[in-house]
């Protein structure tokens, strides 16, 4: 009878991953606000401060298609209003000033 010794080595390695549909949550500090309004088929944006921004808006459905994108000056210390005529479905909307970037999850029924 012949005996058959098996050994088996077990290594764990951790490897960032580059996932390029991710895309940050929002982390709150900002001081732009935005939200989709549905009675008005428009992206509303909030100044929190006393300046204006130049701001780049994108939106991508699901898919990660870009659905739409334009450049925008945002003034402060007042509603800012884009029309923005979606379908219904899942959005992402990510708003760029000066290479940062936040993005909100909106479901449009």
């Amino acid at each position: 009878m012949k005996l058959l010794i098996l050994l088996v080595s077990v290594f764990y390695i951790n490897v960032a991953l580059s996932n390029p549909s991710y895309i940050p949550e929002n982390s709150g500090d900002n001081e732009i606000n935005f939200y989709y309004s549905a009675i008005d088929r428009a992206l509303v944006l909030e100044c929190n401060d006393n300046n204006n921004h130049r701001i780049t808006i994108e939106v991508y459905n699901i898919t990660g298609n870009s659905v739409f994108r334009a450049d925008a000056e945002l003034y402060s210390e007042r509603s800012n209003q884009i029309s923005l005529e979606l379908k219904p479905g899942m959005y992402i909307i990510c708003l760029i000033e000066n290479n940062k970037k936040v993005s909100k999850k909106i479901l449009i029924k």
